[in-house]
């Protein structure tokens, strides 16, 4: 009886313990990237704030997302200083080192010219002679360099969408220069910096953005605990009505990982 006592005495104590272990902190690296993230009273704010938030208190995790530069971000990732990365776009050169979540916001690439400039994107073909701006190295650049693969394009990477408009409108990238942008993320800051003189020439692709966790730190058992609680976001609601105030879509809910 007594050594059923002890037993049952530490099973309990084990329990306990198992109990009162603190939250598991997972650290985020990300980048200014309104409207999806933005900075409020110093911290990262946004859709994809609110959504990885809201999936983390439901998996009982302690998240935190920080803003860098995203050439620092990505540094962070690949030496694995940090847990997380977003937003990124879902391509196949990532998944070696990266769990990819399921869609979480959607997009649309498109390619914007200088006002009155007689162009409108009707495909690949319809880039050669044009040098074009983009913000990389990055998955958009990724996807116009697909884009521009066989077309005589000059492509030019830059360190923000910001400063290739302000090229863009400069006619730093001649009279037929272009750039390539999430659309959004191009009107939000041609708005926000009273920037005139530039205007849409035709969309290109749909897209979509998703948390990337790296396989160094985060097993394939919590990747997928994160994915489940994503989805669950999405099949309850919660995720539109989390992203609305910010007027983004949510992507359809999935029960895996997509591309297209």
């Amino acid at each position: 009886m007594r050594k059923e006592f002890l037993l049952h005495c530490c099973f309990a104590a084990c329990a306990l313990s198992a109990g009162a272990e603190p939250l598991r902190h997972v650290e985020f690296g990300t980048q200014l990237f309104p409207p999806y993230v933005v900075e409020l009273q110093e911290r990262a704010s946004g859709p994809m704030v609110d959504v990885l938030n809201a999936a983390c208190r439901s998996l009982g995790w302690n998240c935190n997302a920080r803003i860098y530069p995203w050439r620092r971000a990505v540094d962070l990732m690949e030496r694995a200083e940090i847990d997380g990365l977003f937003p990124l776009l879902d391509v196949p050169a990532r998944h070696e080192r990266m769990w990819m979540s399921v869609p979480v916001v959607d997009g649309r690439y498109v390619f914007f010219s200088r006002r009155g400039v007689d162009f409108a994107y009707r495909g690949p073909e319809s880039l050669a002679g044009h040098e074009i701006g983009v913000f990389g190295p990055s998955g958009t650049s990724m996807t116009l360099q697909d884009l521009a693969a066989g077309a005589q394009a000059k492509v030019r990477l830059e360190r923000d969408n910001l400063v290739a408009l302000k090229m863009l409108a400069a006619g730093r990238y001649g009279e037929r220069g272009l750039v390539f942008a999430n659309e959004q993320v191009a009107l939000w800051l041609l708005a926000s910096n009273a920037m005139t003189g530039l205007q849409s020439s035709g969309g290109a692709k749909d897209i979509y953005y998703v948390f990337g966790l790296t396989r160094r730190r985060v097993s394939a058992a919590d990747s997928a605990a994160f994915d489940e609680a994503l989805k669950e976001l999405c099949r309850t609601g919660q995720t539109a009505e989390l992203v609305k105030p910010y007027g983004v879509p949510a992507s359809a809910c999935t029960t895996a990982p997509v591309r297209r």
